[in-house]
Parts: C-alpha cells; sequence; structure tokens
C-alpha cells in the first residue's frame, strides 16, 4: 500500500513527508531532514527544525526591541503574502504622510499566544503623530486606537522583512 504524500507550506519552508521520510526547504541553502515512524512526528520534528531556525535569525531582532518570542512565532506562521500587502500599504502611508512609518500589531488574539490567527495592525509614523488602526484584512478597524500593553512595539518594513524573510 502506497503510503500519502503530504506537502504544504510552514513559515515559508516547503515542507514534504512521504515514505516515513521529511524535508523542509527554504530555497537552496536551508534544508532539514528528518523520518520517522509516523508522519505526526515527522510534521512535528520539521516544524520545530524551522521554528528553531527562523527564531535564531531572528535574536538581534529580538534584542532590539521588547518582544516576547511567542509573538514573534505567531507572526513568522502568518503567509508572507500578508507581509507583503503590509509593507505595500506601509509605503502608500509613507507617502501619503511624507514620513516614515511603522506598523505595530495587536496583542489581544491569538498572536500573544504565539499562534499565527488575523492580528489587527496600526500603522503610525515615526513619530506617532498620525495612527491609524486596520483589520488583517487591510480593512480600516474605525478610528479606536490599541492600548499600550495590548500592542507589540513600532516594526519598520526592514523588521518586516525579516521576519518573513523578504527581500
Amino acid at each position: 500500500m502506497k503510503e500519502k504524500e503530504f506537502n504544504y507550506q510552514f513559515c515559508g519552508f516547503s515542507v514534504v513527508i512521504r515514505n516515513g521520510q521529511g524535508r523542509a526547504k527554504f530555497g537552496k541553502d536551508v534544508v532539514f531532514d528528518t523520518s520517522g515512524e509516523s508522519h505526526e512526528k515527522i510534521k512535528s520534528e520539521l516544524e520545530n527544525q524551522i521554528v528553531d531556525h527562523r527564531i535564531s535569525l531572528l535574536t538581534p531582532f529580538i534584542s532590539e526591541f521588547d518582544i516576547d518570542t511567542k509573538v514573534l512565532l505567531g507572526l513568522i506562521q502568518i503567509p508572507a503574502v500578508f507581509a507583503e500587502r503590509l509593507i505595500h500599504q506601509m509605503h502608500q502611508y509613507a507617502n501619503n504622510w511624507g514620513m516614515d512609518v511603522n506598523v505595530r500589531f495587536g496583542l489581544l488574539g491569538m498572536l500573544a499566544e504565539g499562534k499565527p490567527g488575523f492580528p489587527n495592525y496600526q500603522i503610525e509614523t515615526s513619530d506617532s503623530s498620525k495612527k491609524e488602526t486596520f483589520k488583517f484584512s487591510g480593512e480600516h478597524y474605525g478610528y479606536e486606537l490599541f492600548e499600550e500593553g495590548h500592542i507589540t512595539p513600532p516594526m519598520s518594513t526592514n523588521h518586516l522583512r525579516a521576519i518573513w524573510c523578504l527581500q
């Protein structure tokens, strides 16, 4: 009986599990291999290796900000297409407002638990003089701003590129 093949994306890595073997690959340089008795064990081991690798790449970022590792874990699990859309939106706001902008993610949902979820976010000028809030979908959230303690530190487009391994 032929075993099922599992192909999926996790934190930007392509993952393939087949015949008791698993491989996670990001580009040409980063590859993780493992084998095991069950699909779930292989999946878990590969995902742990991926998370450890991605978090290690973000060590300078973690030390620069007072940000919980769980929050980063949640962010890196959100598909990169979200970050690409957000970076484009940030560039539009920077042009409209005539100054650099940052983004801050709301922490009331699953993000604070280390799960990807669908975080709301706030785009603000680098001096915090202008702020707008948005739903994960990009729709305006309204005029209610996020409260300190329930929002991440400000992140630039360079920080987003680092989190999602974008060029």
